[in-house]
């Protein structure tokens, strides 16, 4: 009577073990496919920051060449060039924004910091002169 006690009680813990394993590795399986997700999202924003900081620059540089053209310098090749890059960059940016609104304001928020501190320590006499503008 021990003896098949003892196998009915061995043959239920095989059974728990069994369907605990199978649990795990389901449960691994989705976590797997969630993070997946998550790094895809953070992939496609970290290619939307990218352009948009390049559209940022461009734009900025169109600006600023527009007015040194209002002021006699002879640009307007560049300013065209710069134009081109602008509906380029419009045009991926357009391609790699993300849907997700919390990615974009935590990411973004974090670049601003982390260039400000970056432009704070390399600012110089020369970083204010057309050179700056038109050398890159």
């Amino acid at each position: 009577m021990k003896e098949k006690h003892r196998r009915e009680i061995e043959g239920r813990d095989e059974v728990a073990r069994k369907e605990r394993d199978l649990a795990r590795r389901s449960l691994a399986r989705e976590y797997d496919a969630v993070l997946a997700v998550v790094k895809d999202k953070l992939q496609k924003k970290k290619k939307e920051t990218a352009v948009a900081i390049r559209l940022q620059e461009v734009r900025a540089r169109i600006e600023a060449l527009t007015e040194y053209i209002e002021g006699g310098f002879e640009l307007e090749e560049k300013l065209e060039r710069l134009r081109d890059q602008e509906v380029s960059h419009d045009v991926d940016y357009g391609l790699a924004s993300v849907s997700d609104p919390s990615l974009v304001a935590s990411s973004f928020l974090r670049f601003l910091v982390t260039r400000s501190i970056k432009i704070d320590a390399k600012i110089g006499p020369r970083d204010f002169g057309v050179c700056n503008l038109l050398c890159f």
